[in-house]
């Protein structure tokens, strides 16, 4: 079916339009301007946090942004995350778009313009506009004409519109998957509090003590970076891979050499945290080490937490409270990037109800973590398939 398509350059279909500064001369109009901070990963828009100022009228008239438009990441990224995300407008009032930006709008009937936000999606995550960013002043660049030079495949409208209709089920099945595993994450919190009642206000009265008299906890080691090697067996357990209720797997190893440092490893369900921004818009970066880095060697400003007289499980979910939040910013050392210090880590207080309702909470909470697994296998399996579509319609 592809070699029927019709191809035609991306500066070919779409006018382009450069991004916004905010300028000094009145008349001024308030607006929300799209930033790079609101594009996600998965090149969609965040209209979480968008930043709204005043801007010239005049500039303005000539870069409101229309539903259709797709704006196009030209400056930052990093080594890791490459420039050139696209994402897709659909909101309604007043946007434009910042000078690290520019905008794409199609110029005639030929393309529509979800199809071609994610032709753009597919040639990104291909990795097309790595070799076209360049590095200046610690900023990643994207050569626009170059960028503008991609051959765009064309079907007709229909096919373009099946094709639309197709990804965006599958994108829509991951995503209430996703809000199933949220509602039972919502689920175990609200078993938590529950049995154990709220952190702070401790109404039940139960016995406090310190992180340190009902756990072990184990501090990282500084393993020099530079002997980092993707070719050995022995796994290192950093602070990238720790996020808010997620292990990120990255699969960085270190050589045999430091095979004998026992003392610095980790076991399958200990509880790992970052002591760097470990407190983030979103919630305590915290993760339980998986089977995949079982044994694996703990890094500096990473932690590890395991349960002596207390369960695991139960210690996890009262990490996760807005009482620990609270008292993790209270002791951090930078209020902009909260960094925890093991000491204030052991000396947390907590309340310690009966070591047998620790456990009774941990079972249930291993029947919805069972469920969870489940989902989060269907996720997989759907993003896969998700994948191999995208790969037969744009890949090459």
């Amino acid at each position: 079916m592809k070699h029927d398509w019709e191809y035609k350059k991306l500066g070919e279909i779409c006018d382009i339009i450069n991004g916004l500064w905010t300028g000094k001369k009145p008349p001024f109009v308030k607006v929300g301007v799209i930033r790079n901070t609101n594009f996600t990963k998965s090149c969609t828009l965040d209209d979480s946090d968008i930043f709204y100022t005043d801007v010239e009228e005049k500039a303005y008239s000539k870069r409101k942004l229309q539903k259709g438009d797709i704006i196009i990441e030209k400056s930052g990224g990093s080594e890791k995350q490459p420039v050139g995300r696209p994402i897709l407008f659909g909101l309604d009032g007043e946007y434009s778009f910042s000078n690290f930006t520019s905008t794409l709008r199609i110029n005639n009937g030929s393309i529509i313009p979800s199809f071609l936000h994610k032709v753009l999606v597919g040639l990104y995550f291909q990795g097309k506009t790595r070799p076209l960013q360049s590095k200046t002043t610690g900023l990643h660049n994207l050569d626009f004409n170059k960028y503008l030079r991609f051959s765009i495949p064309v079907p007709p409208l229909p096919i373009q519109q099946q094709i639309v209709d197709e990804l965006d089920k599958l994108t829509e099945i991951i995503e209430k998957k996703k809000q199933q595993v949220k509602e039972l994450d919502n689920l175990a919190q609200s078993i938590f509090y529950d049995m154990f009642g709220d952190p702070v206000e401790n109404e039940k009265g139960w016995e406090v003590k310190k992180l340190i008299d009902v756990s072990y906890i184990m501090s990282g080691f500084a393993f020099p970076s530079k002997e980092f090697s993707q070719d050995n067996p022995i796994k290192v357990i950093k602070i990238t891979n720790v996020g808010v209720g997620e292990f990120i797997y990255d699969n960085i190893s270190l050589p045999y050499k430091y095979e004998s440092k026992s003392e610095f490893k980790a076991c399958l369900g200990d509880i790992a945290i970052a002591l760097t921004r470990t407190v983030i818009s979103s919630g305590l970066k915290r993760a339980y080490i998986p089977q995949e880095y079982d044994g694996a060697l703990v890094n500096q400003r990473v932690a590890i937490i395991k349960g002596i007289s207390a369960d695991n499980k139960y210690l996890y979910y009262l990490l996760g409270t807005e009482y620990v939040r609270s008292y993790i910013i209270e002791h951090a050392s930078a209020l902009m990037q909260p960094n925890l210090s093991i000491t204030d880590l052991r000396a947390l207080p907590l309340f310690y109800p009966p070591l047998p309702l620790q456990q009774s909470f941990a079972q249930k909470i291993e029947a919805i973590e069972k469920q969870k697994e489940l989902i989060n296998q269907s996720i997989k399996e759907t993003q896969l398939l998700f994948d191999a579509r995208m790969d037969y319609y744009f890949g090459e």
